[in-house]
């Protein structure tokens, strides 16, 4: 979904049919399953189908999963094989346009180099860098505003995508069910001392404060005392 939204742009609406399957660990999972959205402008048609086979033994650094997504423009096709599995030897690209097939095998295909790519084109493209601005959040405590473009149930969990001012992206996980949907205002508190803040060569900066719950000498968790406020007159 997210390649769906940088390729196409905001949702107009959404549809799914979900069944719901016990493993055997006891855990259930929303599978197998079928969503279509639309997207505004243009309005193109997006479908997504989960199938389930717990079962299949699945070569893989990273998730006991099979990704694949096909783009249909209107003079050929974007097929990605794979993402972050191995079941596939094909190529990790394929192009069909003009009557011919072309293979790309010299793309880098590792799963967890592309957390360190997005973190680079995020800083790249962020319109708080862009324009030398900064979030407006105070020391201690942040509060950013923003609207819900997207909000996504996951079962255990929900995800949130926020349009924040400038047309800066964010995506917020909560737990459970939220009642935020498209189109709502959400304000969005922070700790700022909690923030985990990269360079653009996506390499973290060392934090400057200790978390929030600390273990003592007998391994239990403690929070630290909080900071005595004077009372503004």
């Amino acid at each position: 979904m997210a390649v769906a939204l940088w390729l196409f742009g905001d949702v107009r609406d959404a549809f799914a049919c979900m069944e719901t399957t016990r493993a055997a660990e006891g855990h259930l999972l929303d599978a197998p399953a079928t969503m279509m959205w639309r997207h505004q402008d243009p309005p193109l048609h997006d479908v997504w189908d989960v199938s389930l086979a717990l079962k299949m033994r699945v070569r893989t650094d990273y998730y006991a999963s099979h990704e694949q997504f096909e783009i249909q423009g209107e003079e050929g096709l974007i097929t990605v094989h794979r993402c972050s599995d191995r079941i596939l030897d094909e190529p990790m690209l394929t192009l069909y346009r003009d009557g011919e097939v072309r293979a790309f095998h010299n793309i880098e295909d590792d799963w967890g180099a592309s957390f360190a790519h997005s973190t680079r084109h995020f800083v790249d493209v962020s319109p708080l860098r862009r324009q030398g601005r900064r979030l407006p959040v105070t020391a201690g405590e942040g509060w950013i505003d923003g609207k819900v473009m997207v909000s996504e149930h996951l079962g255990s969990e929900t995800y949130l995508h926020i349009r924040l001012a400038g047309d800066l992206d964010a995506s917020i996980r909560a737990s459970g069910v939220t009642t935020s949907s498209p189109g709502d205002r959400l304000g969005i508190a922070f700790e700022t001392a909690e923030c985990h803040v990269f360079r653009e060569d996506g390499s973290a900066l060392r934090r400057l404060s200790v978390p929030a719950i600390l273990p003592d000498s007998d391994g239990k968790q403690t929070r630290p005392a909080e900071p005595q406020r004077a009372a503004a007159s």
